[in-house]
């Protein structure tokens, strides 16, 4: 084979320039996005629509794509061939280096050829490989000023300019524009809007006052962001027109008026506060006894807590204190934690029910009892209690074999029993909820004065009708079950 080396390391020369070229293409044009990143992420900062960490991962992220750009347009392919057609036209020689290359793999590749082709296919190559020395390989691959420099170049100056105004000034106060409302009974809710509300620190360092100077009494924050803080009205906060303030780091927002009212003021009441009736009353207050019931079995704290938080929203309903929006939400919260409580214990009971049949598994005279247990099939497991129970009406058991026995069905019984309530109590909270949605939702047709409204009312209603009556019937084949297993 000829040597064809000066052809490959010409050829290898001129792809690295093409390659390096092609990457600073790519970063050129990444810096473009990179510092419109940064302009938006100091902005932001700037603004108080960005935490200080969020706008500084928005700027590394920034110039991270200027090494990815690079990386993607160095690993940009360039094949021999292409390489070595550039270097020909650019050099004038009549495409021998592409010609000699494609020959030499011609050649590898043990094609059968006839031995005046070779001859003349070998004769190229070397002709290729003497005339390798007038290969202009900078012209093929010229470095050139990237095509998107002067967008680069302009972006990067703005962003240069932006980052350096912002930096340069001080810290702009925190703004402090409006309260939602502007009005309210001690320990209603309040939303505050505003900018740079949050102080540098954190949470902590950022508290909301009413009044002024001594008498300034601090409020309790619910939550809180750059832009928003949600806070109740303190208890000592004084009745009248008063000043609300923000206090983020060694900095104090602008004051707004805010009238704190008198209990029993009819300007209390929201517009749409929530008027209760008896029977919501009286569902709402059973919602809330259950949920206790199940805190305390279960010995769940959060839930209990919920509990107590939804029958102190009872309370300040019924002083229209909360609306109707705000006390709806959290019964749907409470409801979905019951019956979360209600599937857990489900699924607790069959639990104890499965651990119980791999015991009695392990025993000959249990086996079968055991497996039904273990795959939670109750009717098996009352075939083969009855079974056993069969065996000692007739002494077929010696007496040692029919204590264990005994004690063995007594636990399954109990076992079983307990799962099968758990099961009942569940579907009977589905069936309420659903009875008590289908109940709401006539309460909403018959109140709605909007045609549409109404209208769509009544195609909800229709579809949680049907999957009541579903859940009824399911309830009443579960029941005829386990009657006939009793």
């Amino acid at each position: 084979m000829l040597d064809t080396s000066a052809i490959h390391r010409t050829i290898a020369r001129a792809r690295r320039r093409l390659k390096l070229q092609s990457a600073l293409e790519w970063a050129t044009l990444m810096s473009i996005a990179s510092s419109a990143s940064a302009t938006a992420a100091v902005v932001s900062a700037r603004l108080g629509l960005l935490e200080s960490a969020t706008a500084v991962a928005l700027i590394v992220f920034g110039a991270s794509l200027i090494a990815i750009g690079a990386i993607a347009g160095y690993l940009r392919p360039f094949s021999p061939n292409q390489v070595a057609t550039r270097i020909d036209r650019c050099s004038g020689l009549a495409d021998r280096l592409g010609t000699a290359i494609a020959f030499e793999k011609l050649l590898a590749s043990k094609t059968e050829l006839d031995a005046q082709t070779e001859a003349m296919m070998r004769l190229a190559m070397v002709d290729a490989t003497r005339m390798v020395g007038k290969a202009k390989v900078k012209e093929a691959s010229p470095f050139r000023r990237p095509k998107d420099g002067k967008a680069a170049v302009g972006f990067a100056l703005i962003a240069a300019l932006v980052c350096g105004i912002s930096l340069s000034h001080e810290p702009e106060e925190p703004v402090l524009s409006s309260t939602d409302p502007g009005r309210g009974l001690r320990g209603s809710i309040v939303v505050a809007k505003g900018h740079r509300l949050l102080a540098p620190s954190g949470a902590a360092d950022t508290t909301v006052f009413f009044g002024s100077g001594e008498k300034a009494v601090a409020a309790k924050i619910r939550s809180i962001t750059a832009t928003q803080i949600e806070f109740e009205v303190p208890e000592g906060a004084p009745i009248g027109v008063t000043t609300v303030t923000v206090r983020s780091g060694m900095h104090k927002t602008n004051a707004l008026p805010f009238e704190v009212l008198a209990p029993g003021d009819p300007r209390a009441i929201p517009e749409d506060h929530i008027v209760l009736e008896d029977d919501d009353l009286d569902f709402a207050k059973d919602l809330v006894a259950e949920l206790k019931e199940t805190a305390k079995a279960n010995e769940d704290l959060a839930l209990e807590e919920l509990a107590k938080e939804i029958e102190s929203l009872i309370d300040q309903a019924e002083e229209g204190k909360v609306t109707k929006q705000q006390l709806l939400e959290a019964l749907t919260k409470a409801e979905e934690k019951y019956m979360e409580g209600s599937e857990e214990s489900v699924e607790e009971a069959l639990s104890d029910l499965k651990e119980a049949g791999k015991e009695l598994k392990k025993d000959k005279l249990t086996t079968e009892l055991g497996k039904a247990l273990e795959a939670g099939d109750l009717d098996k497991a009352k075939e083969e209690m009855e079974k056993l129970a069969q065996k000692l009406d007739d002494n077929q058991l010696s007496e040692k074999d029919q204590a264990q026995v005994g004690k063995a069905m007594e636990k399954a019984a109990d076992k079983m029993q307990k799962a099968e309530d758990k099961r009942q109590e569940q579907m009977d909270k589905r069936v309420a909820k659903q009875e008590d949605s289908v109940r709401k939702l006539e309460k909403q047709r018959d109140e709605s004065k909007d045609e549409k409204e109404r209208e769509e009312m009544v195609r909800r209603l229709e579809k949680e009708k049907r999957e009541l009556k579903r859940l009824q019937r399911q309830k009443e084949e579960q029941e005829k079950e386990t009657s006939k297993r009793e």
